[in-house]
């Protein structure tokens, strides 16, 4: 009997904050009874952006985007696919990456999705770091947050 009571204490213990996530996370939410999500300025949501198909993109960015259109890899596993719905999808060689994309001036723009972390050994992650690209002839350059070249990926399909 003590020991069932020990484990129903700890039970709850470990649902409290669960709860109360859960709680406030719905607070304020209105009668939908949905989270609201308010990205701040300096960070854009994450929680499922809306892709926007290449050929709905405007005319001047429609070729940027075509450019980018399939799979770019190496021989390590790390790759991005580009998808005519607006969707990237990859890898690092062992977490999954994933999300959507968008022109923005000579750039494309990646809106990352949650991904898993798994720790990797012997594996670069670099690819991980991915915020934006650039086409240059065959090679898909790897831009992080500030911008700043990290790799690059030959076309591979």
């Amino acid at each position: 009997m003590v020991r069932t009571l020990g484990k129903l204490l700890l039970v709850a213990a470990l649902a409290a904050p669960l709860v109360a996530c859960a709680t406030n996370a719905s607070a304020g939410a209105g009668s939908s009874g949905s989270p609201s999500v308010s990205p701040s300025p300096s960070r854009p949501s994450l929680l499922n952006p809306t892709p926007t198909p290449v050929a709905s993109a405007a005319a001047g960015d429609r070729a940027l985007l075509e450019a980018a259109l399939g799979t770019w890899g190496d021989a390590a596993g790390a790759y991005l696919t580009f998808t005519p719905d607006g969707r990237v999808l990859g890898s690092d060689g062992c977490n999954g990456i994933g999300g959507t994309f968008a022109a923005s001036g000579d750039v494309i723009s990646l809106t990352r999705t949650p991904s898993t972390m798994k720790a990797c050994p012997d594996v670069d992650t670099w690819l991980s770091g991915v915020r934006s690209v650039k086409i240059d002839a065959e090679q898909l350059i790897i831009l992080d947050r500030g911008a700043t070249e990290i790799g690059t990926l030959p076309r591979t399909a």
